[in-house]
């Protein structure tokens, strides 16, 4: 990126580039997939960011701000689910979905929106095996580990291709996704699960 500026004296100083806040959202679900504590640094302290942080300390996340760096302590999560005033804030509060389904292997999600807004999520989850149970507003969903599966994405889809690979990095043995999003913060949190142990 080039940035010119013109005037009459010259500029002198520092600027210091805060991270991706979608990265972040993605990487403070991920975080709860750990047993223990995640420190993630360059943390921009936006709204979408707090959100999620409220979210997650909802679900039993103890979250610390110190400057730039987030540390995560997901050792005591006990929520099963998002309510209805979670799950349409922000879209990465979607995220806790995969973490939550992975280490208690069920999740339920209130929704006062159009179930087919998550359709390509929905698809990809039963394609690995998870039973799906819509009932006014509220989905059910049931996990089994698998050893391989092949998930096709109906859409090129961040959330998907997040949600489906922090599930997988718990429950499955070896699992593909095609049609998956590559955008870098989609790369951040496949960093983080490969940190954490997966390949």
């Amino acid at each position: 990126m080039r940035i010119h500026l013109s005037g009459r004296q010259a500029l002198r100083g520092t600027y210091h580039v805060s991270g991706n806040s979608n990265a972040a959202l993605a990487l403070v679900a991920a975080s709860m997939l750990a047993d223990s504590t995640v420190t993630l640094t360059n943390v921009p302290d936006t709204m979408a960011v707090a959100r999620m942080l409220e979210v997650g300390t909802a679900l039993g996340m103890v979250a610390r701000r110190e400057g730039d760096r987030l540390l995560l302590d997901s050792g005591p999560v006990d929520g099963r689910g998002l309510e209805r005033e979670y799950s349409d804030t922000v879209t990465g509060t979607l995220l806790f979905v995969g973490p939550i389904l992975a280490r208690r292997r069920h999740v339920r999600i209130a929704i006062d929106y159009a179930v087919s807004r998550l359709n390509t999520h929905l698809t990809a989850l039963r394609d690995l095996g998870v039973q799906v149970t819509i009932s006014n507003g509220v989905i059910d969903l049931e996990a089994t580990p698998w050893d391989e599966r092949e998930v096709i994405l109906t859409q090129t889809s961040v959330t998907a291709t997040t949600l489906i690979a922090m599930l997988a990095a718990l429950l499955g043995k070896r699992t593909t996704i095609v049609n998956a999003a590559s955008e870098p913060h989609v790369v951040d949190v496949l960093n983080l699960l490969a940190a954490m142990g997966a390949h």
